[in-house]
């Protein structure tokens, strides 16, 4: 795997649920670290969490996802990504329409036989809590 192949794994998200569940291994081991979203074996729970990043109603937001870099190989990859969201609502439960919000992640993810066995992805949620005006930044003095 590559830079372009996780592009394209990423812009599956934009309404591809289908193709992008290919990708995955029956035995599959996921973790939003962030959300707190664990799913081990259960390819339909995992593609119902991902409906909600798949721009299916743009009433609700519009995500816009980009690969920026990837070091690994065909077996294991880590690869930094950035995400840009116009809110038509709420998120996750903090008041955000008409907002946009940007972010930076990393996915870690293990392949076997071309498909993705693990998947491990953080991202950084107080920025964008931070955009919302829901939390404010940190002052660390050195």
């Amino acid at each position: 795997m590559n830079r372009a192949w996780a592009q394209r794994w990423i812009k599956l998200f934009d309404g591809h649920t289908d193709e992008l569940m290919e990708l995955y291994a029956e035995d599959i081991r996921f973790e939003d670290v962030n959300l707190g979203v664990r799913i081990d074996n259960d390819k339909d729970r995992l593609r119902k969490f991902f409906t909600l990043f798949a721009n299916r109603d743009p009433a609700i937001a519009v995500h816009h996802f980009e690969v920026f870099d990837y070091e690994g190989d065909t077996h294991l990859g880590c690869f930094q990504w950035t995400w840009d969201t116009e809110h038509r609502s709420d998120f996750f439960g903090f008041p955000a329409a008409g907002r946009k919000t940007h972010t930076r992640g990393m996915t870690l993810m293990k392949y076997r036989d071309g498909r993705i066995i693990l998947e491990r992805s953080i991202w950084d949620l107080g920025a964008i809590l931070r955009q919302l005006g829901v939390m404010t930044a940190v002052k660390v003095e050195i």
